[in-house]
């Protein structure tokens, strides 16, 4: 089978990242294939979603999360005061910053759309490497005041942490969307300075924001080649209020977002926030239209949309632009033509204004027979044709489209 056009209002253009120049890409994700009918006709559906990438074509994700263990993250998420226990009290920032991580690499690994790749690093005076790229188990820092001299453990190198998290970018795959996202509870109160033997040391301020330090983050930052960059708080805002500028030098073309994770809820708000704008594109005016070519032809002019959401559940009711749940039929609407080389065309139009919602599938079904002229192409040289990716007989449960 031939790919089908999808039009649609929001094709902005992810590629992999060169230095400092970024140019990111997003595309619908949309499958064709045929079942066969016993009647000696093939139901030939078409599907497209907000997701990027498919089951079969997955949005590769190389997601690196940047995690604060500075002496503060044992302090309870409204207020200064430090827990014992913080690794696993649940009013703790180190314990609340972990559990909000956790919940978006479950939620990546559990999309059939996704093929993500993970890795932390965490860094208070200086930083290391808790996890290299992987898809499986991950290591979390276990406690705060990991790297440094006995004496200044427990500071915040935002420096330190990009430092790190660079060297984990130049390792990942080239083909793949890079995310990273860089939480801390405090301004940046440390740096990387070098004495006048050239021997590089941590200076700053160690206590309260120190621009230098900001600056010498930022200039890092903007050296580094990835896709998304976010920075998350974590804990009272006033901890952190310039922690947002440092997204001010990320490599132009990177797409980059600051939240404010105050408590437990709003963090898992923010890392929602952050999964959807790397695996969903919601775009208005969407048109799918395919052209059938001169060996197959509609049986009859009768066209089936479903729609389903992540479960395979079918939806009858979507929200217009006002928010009321209106028929499928009110949003959706096919139609059969001829272009203007006489082939047929099934389109599947959408409201103008309805943006595609994250997490549905939307499907249309026409049913076709071969020509008298496929038949003879059978007969008369077997059917050598490959298909585009894609598109493919769809034969079970467990075939996806591919390209036969």
């Amino acid at each position: 089978f031939r790919s089908y056009q999808i039009i649609n209002s929001a094709s902005t253009p992810v590629q992999p990242p060169t230095p400092g120049v970024v140019e990111t890409k997003k595309e619908l994700s949309h499958e064709k294939y045929i079942a066969k009918n016993e009647d000696g006709t093939y139901n030939l559906t078409l599907n497209v979603s907000g997701a990027v990438g498919s089951e079969s074509y997955a949005n590769k994700l190389d997601v690196l999360f940047v995690m604060d263990t500075s002496n503060s993250m044992m302090r309870k998420m409204n207020s200064k005061k430090d827990l014992n226990d913080y690794t696993t009290n649940e009013n703790s920032r180190f314990f609340n910053q972990q559990k909000a991580v956790e919940a978006a690499v479950a939620k990546l690994k559990s999309r059939k759309n996704v093929d993500a790749r993970f890795a932390v690093v965490s860094f208070d005076t200086e930083a290391g490497i808790e996890t290299g790229w992987t898809n499986g188990t991950i290591s979390y820092p276990t406690k705060v005041a990991n790297y440094g001299n006995r004496n200044n453990t427990g500071g915040t190198n935002y420096q330190a942490g990009l430092r790190k998290a660079d060297e984990l970018l130049k390792k990942g795959r080239t083909n793949a969307t890079k995310i990273v996202v860089f939480l801390s509870d405090g301004d940046p109160t440390l740096y990387y300075d070098t004495n006048y033997f050239g021997n590089e040391y941590v200076d700053g301020s160690g206590s309260g924001y120190d621009p230098d330090a900001m600056t010498k983050a930022q200039t890092q930052l903007e050296t580094m080649s990835m896709n998304y960059f976010y920075t998350v708080g974590v804990g009272p805002e006033d901890s952190y209020k310039h922690l947002s500028s440092l997204i001010n030098r990320a490599p132009s073309g990177t797409v980059t977002g600051s939240y404010n994770g105050t408590d437990s809820s709003n963090l898992k708000n923010a890392f929602d926030s952050i999964i959807r704008d790397a695996t969903d594109l919601l775009c208005t005016e969407v048109t799918v239209t395919d052209t059938l070519t001169d060996e197959v032809e509609l049986a009859d002019q009768k066209l089936q949309v479903v729609v389903k959401d992540e479960t395979g559940k079918v939806i009858n009711k979507l929200k217009n632009t006002s928010g009321n749940e209106v028929d499928v039929s009110d949003i959706i609407t096919t139609q059969t033509q001829e272009d203007s080389d006489g082939k047929t065309q099934i389109i599947m139009r959408f409201k103008s204004d309805y943006k595609l919602e994250s997490g549905y599938t939307y499907y249309v079904t026409a049913k076709i027979r071969p020509t008298t002229k496929a038949y003879l192409k059978y007969q008369n040289q077997s059917y050598t044709d490959t298909g585009d990716e894609n598109t493919d007989e769809y034969l079970g449960t467990d075939k996806k489209p591919g390209k036969d």
